[in-house]
């Protein structure tokens, strides 16, 4: 997730500052790279990067860092107005921890079938799958370790942890 500020009382955005940190956006820029790279020609699937403005019906605005969206979804360069068939966030690398209840929740309630935190000081990532809306939780949570493979449950995507990561650029986890 990136550095968020609540705009209501449900779902919150992201501060501008996080977009011009040089590592997390080299880390958006890899994962939007290897998911164009396997899904843009397939399903015509965009790969939108942030910022951007995301509007699900019934939802406050959103600025996650990147979306996947299928032919069809109703979009313009900076917003978005649809649910996405991915939406990613990447946690800021030097930020108080994000909030990993209530944006699941929203975008489960939503029916986002996957979304994806990147954190880049444990080398990891999160993915929630399965939403379930009457209840606002997702069903599936599966971690991916630092040395693990990226294997997306509703998508024809794989990678490697470590091609979203550069050793050289990333903290240590204290």
């Amino acid at each position: 997730m990136t550095l968020l500020e609540p705009i209501s009382d449900h779902v919150p955005v992201s501060h501008d500052a996080v977009w011009n940190d040089a590592v997390w956006q080299q880390i958006v820029d890899r994962i939007a790279r290897a998911l164009d790279a396997q899904l843009a020609a397939k399903d015509a699937i965009q790969v939108v990067r942030s910022p951007v403005v995301l509007c699900m019906p019934g939802y406050d605005p959103v600025q996650p860092a990147l979306l996947l969206l299928r032919a069809g979804s109703h979009s313009n360069q900076r917003q978005v107005c649809d649910i996405p068939a991915l939406l990613v966030e990447v946690c800021p690398v030097v930020a108080p921890a994000p909030d990993s209840e209530t944006e699941p929740a929203v975008y489960a309630q939503a029916g986002v079938p996957e979304y994806w935190i990147v954190r880049p000081v444990e080398r990891d990532l999160l993915i929630y799958s399965r939403p379930d809306p009457v209840l606002e939780i997702y069903t599936q949570l599966t971690v991916i370790a630092p040395d693990g493979e990226v294997r997306s449950p509703t998508l024809p995507f794989r990678a490697t942890m470590a091609s979203f990561f550069a050793a050289d650029e990333m903290p240590d986890a204290e």
